[in-house]
């Protein structure tokens, strides 16, 4: 009896071992499926850059975007790029230069057409707000010709995430490997769907929805034949907001399930909906907020990544009582300017948003935007110290007050048919105002020493 005993609990545990073994191997065939199936999505890249005025050479996963062969990287300075290299099949492409976004931390580079992109499989994304701890993940590196471009592939799992000004993936057992031939920075992470939810930075995992994101605005862009680097074709709402603490919440007596709205701009789409500072947003586009899954913060900034032209409902609260607008997504204004060649200025308008970004003490007078290199403004100095700064504000020329850019044309154009040399200037920098003589042939002199 003891002996039957005895079998049966060996046949046990050898059943129990080779179901183990079962699943470690479908998991492995699960793995390998995925490598296999997204390798041909994700580039080994070298891009030469001008580094301490010397040129150098960075390896970089590049990730296939559409099938004309449009790349997605990390975010790389065009006025530090010169080139880029890419590697399909053992055999060396270039690469143009088409656009980066700081913000979303991506650049969009393309294939030359003698690239064989009909190789190529595009990468497909997933939802990197649905992972949970303890998924497993998977990387998949490229490598360069040396390796025989096999990549190389890593199984991970999720550690933890936070989703605040910057998603991040916190990951269990992610592998630099930072040999010679691979390109870690820029590699993707992917669910066992095979989809991409992270992209190694570096220093981290970012989440990659919105880095997608922005990429499939700037490729719409492009198939429109629109300017790539137009600064005012962002969605703007003109009002910023905070989350609320547990001390607010119990002193205030308002929900930690909203928003505080903290500043909101003149002429804004915000204000055009009714909003204040000071004002409890308690739901966005019908959303109300939750503490299930997304930090508020988090909730908020996806829910207001909207597109120019859409129509936004809010709910919001002003002392007890609720009150509902809808805010609708513009295009960033941007000032009426102009530039003086005579003193090496920019300048413009005044609008609401610049009084707000520049802490401004007044409304009235013009905005100082930016300052050429070797013009008057730059090269008259106190100390070593330039007497004008952009984000100053212009009161007078030589005692003529200045209330706009309509005044300012018109003096200007004064001064250029007065051919004057010397041009006194009343200032507001910050609340304090002061007096600053230019003189024009400095500038001139400077220009010429430059050329």
């Amino acid at each position: 009896m003891k002996l039957f005993l005895a079998i049966c609990l060996l046949v046990t545990q050898l059943s129990a071992k080779q179901a183990d073994i079962n699943i470690l191997n479908e998991l492995q065939g699960t793995v390998n499926s995925i490598a296999d199936k997204s390798s041909k999505a994700f580039l080994y890249m070298e891009i030469s850059h001008i580094n301490k005025g010397k040129t150098q050479a960075i390896p970089i996963t590049g990730l296939l975007m559409d099938k004309k062969g449009h790349l997605a990287t990390l975010y790389l300075d065009q006025k530090r790029f010169v080139s880029c290299s890419v590697w399909i099949d053992e055999q060396e492409y270039k690469a143009s230069y088409l656009y980066s976004d700081k913000f979303k931390g991506f650049t969009i580079l393309k294939l030359d057409s003698e690239a064989p992109i009909d190789k190529l499989t595009p990468a497909v994304f997933g939802d990197p707000t649905l992972l949970k701890n303890g998924e497993f993940l998977v990387s998949v590196t490229p490598t360069n010709a040396d390796f025989g471009q096999v990549p190389f592939v890593n199984l991970c799992s999720v550690a933890g995430t936070l989703e605040s000004n910057r998603d991040l993936i916190y990951v269990n057992g992610i592998s630099n490997h930072r040999a010679a031939g691979s390109s870690p920075v820029g590699m993707p992470f992917l669910n066992l769907d095979g989809k991409v939810v992270g992209i190694y930075v570096g220093n981290g995992v970012i989440m990659s929805d919105s880095f997608e994101k922005g990429c499939r605005k700037l490729l719409e862009k492009v198939e429109k034949g629109e300017d790539l680097n137009d600064p005012s074709d962002v969605p703007w709402d003109g009002f910023s907001y905070k989350v609320i603490n547990q001390d607010f919440s119990e002193a205030m007596n308002v929900s930690q399930q909203s928003i505080l709205v903290t500043r909101v701009i003149d002429e804004s789409p915000a204000a055009e909906a009714g909003l204040r500072a000071g004002d409890i947003i308690t739901s966005i586009d019908n959303k109300p907020f939750t503490r299930k899954g997304r930090p508020i913060l988090s909730q908020a900034r996806k829910l207001l990544d909207a597109e120019i032209g859409r129509e936004c409902p809010i709910t919001f609260e002003r002392n007890g009582k609720e009150k509902t607008g809808v805010i609708k997504f513009i295009k960033k204004p941007s000032p009426d300017s102009i530039s003086v060649d005579e003193l090496g200025l920019t300048i413009n308008d005044i609008t609401p948003l610049d009084f707000y970004s520049y802490r401004l003490h007044r409304k009235s007078g013009v905005l100082v935007s930016a300052i050429e290199k070797g013009s008057p403004a730059a090269t008259s100095t106190y100390f070593g110290r330039p007497l004008i700064s952009p984000g100053d504000i212009i009161l007078e020329i030589d005692h003529q007050t200045i209330s706009n850019i309509h005044d300012l044309r018109k003096i200007i154009n004064e001064i250029r048919l007065s051919k004057k040399s010397e041009v006194l200037i009343k200032l507001l920098d910050g609340s304090v105002s002061k007096f600053v003589s230019l003189n024009t042939a400095i500038g001139q002199k400077t220009k010429k020493a430059d050329k």
